[in-house]
């Protein structure tokens, strides 16, 4: 027997960061409203450890963040796309000629073929600007290849 879920999106109202932590992420204060908008999350018991995401991803999404005011977002586009550097043709995430993924996996969704539309926008918080790129269709997908 399934248990079908929504996982309702949101909306982020207000976002401010107030921290960094050690471990490098951030304490945020923010504010935010679901919407109707929702997948479904289909939960069964089984034995298997581990979990399959059924369908395609939606959107793919790189995220820079830096001193406010001190890049345009060229030049933070432009940090993404040195990574190429490192990067090495072939079925993801085998791409990192040093074999650390995250050193190129903002590159390899940049040029993934599969990205039709990209939507990017800035916002600056107390310490920190920040720059989000959302691609459709998504990049990075295990198993295929970026270009």
């Amino acid at each position: 027997m399934a248990l079908i879920l929504p996982a309702y999106a949101k909306l982020n109202l207000t976002l401010d960061v107030v921290g960094r932590r050690p471990n490098g992420y951030h304490d945020i204060d923010s504010v935010m409203q679901t919407i109707s908008l929702h997948d479904l999350l289909w939960i069964e018991r089984t034995d298997c450890r581990v979990f399959d995401v059924i369908g395609p991803p939606i959107e793919g999404e790189n995220l820079w963040a830096g001193t406010p005011r001190a890049y345009s977002p060229e030049a933070m586009v432009a940090l993404w796309a040195a990574e190429k550097t490192d990067y090495r043709p072939g079925v993801f995430p085998n791409n990192s000629r040093s074999g650390d993924l995250e050193r190129v996996g903002h590159y390899t969704q940049l040029i993934w073929r599969g990205s039709g539309q990209v939507g990017c926008a800035t916002a600056i918080g107390r310490d920190e600007e920040f720059l989000v790129c959302r691609y459709s269709g998504a990049g990075n997908v295990y198993g295929e290849r970026p270009a």
